[in-house]
């Protein structure tokens, strides 16, 4: 089944037009077939449904699904010299909506699946491999429009020791509480994620130097206030680097702001922030 679902997902990933069309060719040849044969070929004409629904979505699914029906109507009923039988396109009819009613929920469960798995199941906010999708995207944006970006790393520190002086419910209350913070405080565009353990990414759009410092001060000044509201003994480091246009690596970018959070040995809760004119 997980084989099954992987498949589905892997063509998902194709134009949902290209995908429209392929259910939309396999029904143009079905109905040739069914025209030139005196079998019943009724359950072959769920299968452009399910192509359709499951790999274009919805809209595109019922448009191709009702053209579908009306085929199968056209050449098995309304072309057919004896007289249609209501009960039997009735039932027809009652099977075909059925199963379009099966294929639509099965679409809307693997999207939610989706995008459950794009989460973090302790945060809620997105997880490192959707971080990473979502960056890419917002960087071939940014470079399109030779926007500047800000990538930010912030590094947790003393959370471990934080379980083992406390326990592990304290932890988990500590990076839902900076989770949320960062979810009431960023922009609906702005791209964050916890990454690890204890650490976390984020990826700021279309903000100058400025604007990105002063965002990323406030969410350490939140954080900060909440640790000492909740005598929690967290130090919160932040590396991070403006740059003027996209950095074509990220993975390198990556490591550059990581390190920058880890730099100063000694000293704890700081904001370490650059600009590159690249």
């Amino acid at each position: 089944m997980n084989q099954v679902v992987l498949l589905i997902q892997k063509f998902q990933k194709l134009p949902s037009w290209f995908n429209g069309l392929t259910a939309l060719f396999f029904l143009t040849v079905l109905c040739y077939i069914d025209s030139i044969t005196n079998f019943d070929l009724f359950i072959f004409y769920l299968i452009p449904v399910s192509l359709a629904i499951l790999l274009s979505g919805v809209r595109v699914g019922s448009a191709i699904s009702a053209l579908s029906l009306l085929a199968y109507w056209g050449i098995n009923y309304f072309a057919n010299p004896v007289d249609p039988h209501l009960w039997d396109a009735a039932s027809t009819t009652l099977v075909f909506a059925a199963f379009v009613g099966l294929n639509i929920k099965l679409y809307r469960l693997l999207q939610e699946n989706k995008r459950l798995k794009a989460k973090d199941d302790l945060t809620g906010i997105l997880n490192v491999q959707a971080f990473f999708r979502r960056a890419e995207e917002e960087l071939q944006r940014s470079h399109r429009y030779k926007r500047p970006v800000t990538l930010a790393y912030m590094d947790c520190s003393r959370l471990k020791q934080v379980k083992k002086e406390l326990n592990f419910k304290t932890e988990q209350q500590i990076l839902q509480n900076i989770a949320r913070i960062l979810k009431e405080n960023l922009r609906t565009t702005d791209i964050y994620a916890r990454i690890d353990e204890e650490n976390f990414l984020l990826l700021l759009p279309e903000v100058n130097a400025n604007g990105a410092k002063t965002a990323l001060q406030k969410i350490q000044s939140l954080i900060r206030l909440k640790s000492i509201a909740e005598n929690w003994p967290l130090e919160f480091n932040i590396g991070a680097i403006t740059f003027s246009q996209p950095p074509p690596n990220l993975k390198e970018a990556l490591a550059s702001v990581s390190s920058m959070a880890q730099v100063s040995e000694g000293t704890s809760n700081f904001l370490l922030h650059e600009q590159v004119y690249n």
